[in-house]
């Protein structure tokens, strides 16, 4: 992950912020984990990478 504002933040303090109407904190929490749950779908569902992608979308 690149160094960011948000970097420094951990997932909780994301998820809160998130929580209290501030949506910019969602965006780096969802790239944070994009590539395990594509990961996770592809295991779980047996679809392609451009399927997986789809569903994670």
């Amino acid at each position: 992950m690149t160094d960011s504002p948000f970097s420094e933040l951990s997932d909780v303090e994301l998820v809160e912020r998130t929580l209290d109407n501030n949506i910019t904190f969602l965006q780096p929490l969802i790239e944070r984990y994009q590539d395990k749950l594509l990961r996770y779908i592809i295991r779980i569902s047996g679809v392609s990478q451009s399927e997986a992608e789809d569903v994670l979308q």
